[in-house]
């Protein structure tokens, strides 16, 4: 959650030029007219490598630091970002003394308090990157037809890899339930779209490292750690109620089906699936509540109460008894 104090913005006001010093991108702040002239551009080591200074860059147009092969297509890039659509695209990027570096351009139309006549770019250096993949056509072009077909099996396998990754995750962002993936160590890999709406947690925590015992209430947590165990020592498990954690610090019974996940032999994590069950548990909680209840309020009752079902009966209370004179076992 972000503060309303006073004293955050005064932070931030100084903690954002200090990341802008040391994040390693270049990002530029220029006018959405025909000329993109800039208006901010930060200082870093990738300007440094370009030969540029802040104060050299500003007010300048930014369609000057395009390469001449690329200015139509970037020109044409930034003109469409107007929609306020975010776009990316590769192009070389002019030095102080003429050389090139392929960067790798997003494009975001600025919407402000004030004024949205503005687009934010942020460049970054894949200079490394486009000079590999270079060498790598160089040497496909001197090895021959083998190593071409070689290199095409394996992009084929890896797009074929990643389609079955963008189905099954497609797939499971569909479904009601939360699908979750651990490492060995309980960091979550994966969950579906369901489960960031069920706890409250982002796509950011994930990345930042986020373990399961984080969402287990402490009441659960032993007979979590019990289930886990049995899984990475390869017994069957069978499904398990817990009460889970979301973010906020409210909670919820949920019912867990999770398998070992297993590579090369060795479970190396564990796949599962989450149902919130809290409605079933509530419901459950208050009938047994509400049981005792009646048992409570009957058992003190002066008059005789009796509950038959289905012929049967279910209950009778002390008074039925002293009342008829017979036991509980000759009336059953």
């Amino acid at each position: 959650m972000i503060s309303n104090d006073k004293n955050f913005y005064e932070d931030f006001g100084i903690l954002l030029p200090l990341f802008m010093d040391v994040t390693t991108d270049l990002f530029v702040v220029a006018q959405l007219d025909d000329e993109f002239k800039i208006e901010f551009i930060n200082s870093c080591n990738f300007l440094e490598k370009l030969g540029y200074s802040q104060d050299s860059l500003v007010g300048t147009s930014f369609l000057d630091l395009i390469y001449s092969d690329d200015a139509k297509r970037i020109t044409n890039l930034l003109k469409n970002n107007r929609r306020n659509k975010r776009q990316s695209e590769e192009m070389r990027i002019l030095t102080s003394v003429c050389d090139t570096y392929w960067v790798e351009i997003t494009l975001k139309k600025y919407k402000g308090k004030f004024t949205d006549n503005k687009v934010l770019i942020n460049l970054k250096d894949i200079s490394k990157q486009k000079n590999l993949e270079s060498k790598l056509s160089a040497a496909k072009q001197k090895s021959g037809p083998s190593i071409s077909r070689d290199i095409t099996e394996s992009k084929l396998a890896e797009q074929k890899l990643k389609d079955s990754e963008e189905k099954y995750r497609e797939l499971a962002d569909l479904l009601p339930d939360i699908i979750f993936e651990t490492d060995k160590s309980l960091n979550l890999t994966y969950v579906n779209s369901v489960a960031f709406k069920k706890f409250g947690y982002t796509p950011e925590d994930i990345k930042l490292g986020l373990n399961v015992s984080t969402i287990i209430h402490p009441k659960s947590k032993e007979k979590a750690l019990l289930h886990i165990k049995s899984i990475f020592e390869g017994k069957e498990t069978k499904p398990n109620d817990y009460l889970l954690c979301k973010k906020d610090g409210t909670c919820f019974y949920a019912r867990l089906h999770s398998r070992p996940v297993i590579k090369d032999g060795n479970v190396v994590g564990i796949r599962g699936t989450i149902t919130d069950i809290n409605e079933m548990i509530i419901a459950k909680q208050e009938l047994i509540e509400s049981e005792e209840r009646f048992r409570t309020i009957a058992d003190q009752s002066f008059m005789g109460i009796v509950v038959i079902q289905d012929g049967i009966f279910k209950y009778l209370n002390d008074q039925t008894l002293n009342l008829t004179g017979y036991s509980v076992r000759e009336i059953k």
